[in-house]
């Protein structure tokens, strides 16, 4: 698992990514709402909100071990938390439910929100595919694995983004990743002392 992933915290992203889109969401797009959220939030604020491993596949960018939750790929213990918020993908339409549309998500900060909303209002009227060809043509971090992956690293995208001192900034991603790690393993009190 990515250092600082919270199964927890990643199953409430997307049940906001998928509440914001009406309780009812497309599994391609939203994966591609997840990625544009943490990119923004990259932007914004010089860190991930999920602290997940990046890579590039045919179709652009993904967080991969969020994905592999959406697709129900991981331990019956990590399931379990995922289906406290979000139903499995129907294989038929490729759409995906919350399992309520009033519960609590706070793992999520008011920043993370803010931006997850504006990226949801954004492309709302791009469908999933449309958003894909938006993706490729403006995130300049993408490049076409040909039916393979290809890690893409924090600094790729901070590169992109056009962004200065990126050394530095993926040094304090690093150590803001590793607390959060500290933090979900309950030793953030044992390593502090």
């Amino acid at each position: 698992m990515p250092i600082g992933f919270s199964v927890l915290k990643a199953a409430q992203v997307i049940a906001f990514l998928v509440l914001e889109q009406g309780g009812k969401a497309d599994m391609i797009k939203t994966v591609k709402l997840a990625y544009m959220s943490d990119r923004k939030f990259l932007d914004d604020f010089n860190r991930p909100i999920l602290n997940d491993d990046l890579y590039c596949l045919d179709h652009g960018p993904i967080d991969s071990f969020t994905l592999d939750l959406i697709k129900g790929k991981s331990s019956k213990k990590d399931i379990d938390v995922w289906k406290q918020f979000l139903n499995p993908v129907d294989k038929a339409t490729w759409k995906f439910t919350t399992v309520s549309k009033d519960m609590y998500l706070g793992e999520l900060s008011d920043a993370e929100e803010d931006v997850m909303r504006r990226i949801v209002r954004r492309f709302k009227d791009l469908g999933p595919f449309e958003l894909v060809d938006w993706i490729h043509s403006h995130c300049r971090e993408w490049s076409n694995p040909r039916g393979t992956s290809r890690l893409l690293s924090y600094g790729d995208v901070l590169k992109a983004l056009g962004k200065v001192n990126i050394e530095n900034k993926l040094r304090k991603i690093d150590r803001a990743r590793r607390l959060r790690e500290d933090l979900i393993k309950g030793s953030f009190e044992e390593n502090a002392a």
